[in-house]
């Protein structure tokens, strides 16, 4: 979430939740900033697809949350609040680049797709992506393809190359 730019991280905050004051969460972001998610009767919360409740979430526990953001008052008021999984959170980090990448397309030249503002970088760049040969390269032209005709310049989109870091 954080990273991405626009309307993402307009409105969401992640980070490690520090302290649980009845139904406001504390979170330190990854940046040193620290928020108060404020929750209610119609925030929802998630652990992977699953509904949890907010007492399933405890400190120390890694979250990312979406709403109303206030950046000079440090405050979220959260429609939803997802726990997230620290080890696979820290895995998909490493993977960036390797075996997954996201952000928004710049151009498309057949094979080859520029790309920038990645999501799992905490500052915007730009990358080129040229897929290898053998059966990743097949895999990649026919992306390519249908993403030449389907998405336009600036669309965001994610592409792996093994399972998901999730």
């Amino acid at each position: 979430m954080q990273g991405m730019g626009g309307a993402i991280t307009e409105h969401s905050i992640r980070g490690t939740v520090t302290a649980i004051t009845g139904d406001n969460i504390t979170v330190k972001t990854e940046t040193g900033d620290v928020y108060k998610v404020e929750t209610g009767p119609n925030t929802r919360f998630r652990k992977q697809r699953d509904q949890i409740k907010n007492s399933d979430i405890h400190v120390g526990d890694m979250i990312g949350a979406a709403g109303d953001k206030d950046e000079k008052a440090k405050t979220l008021g959260a429609m939803f609040v997802m726990l997230i999984d620290k080890e696979q959170y820290e895995k998909a980090r490493a993977d960036f680049g390797k075996t997954w990448t996201a952000g928004a397309i710049q151009s498309i030249d057949e094979t080859k797709i520029t790309i920038s503002a990645p999501i799992m970088s905490s500052r915007s760049s730009s990358s080129t992506k040229t897929p290898p040969s053998g059966s990743a390269a097949t895999a990649s032209r026919w992306l390519t393809s249908r993403l030449a005709t389907t998405l336009p310049p600036a669309a965001l989109f994610r592409t792996e190359t093994s399972s998901p870091p999730y």
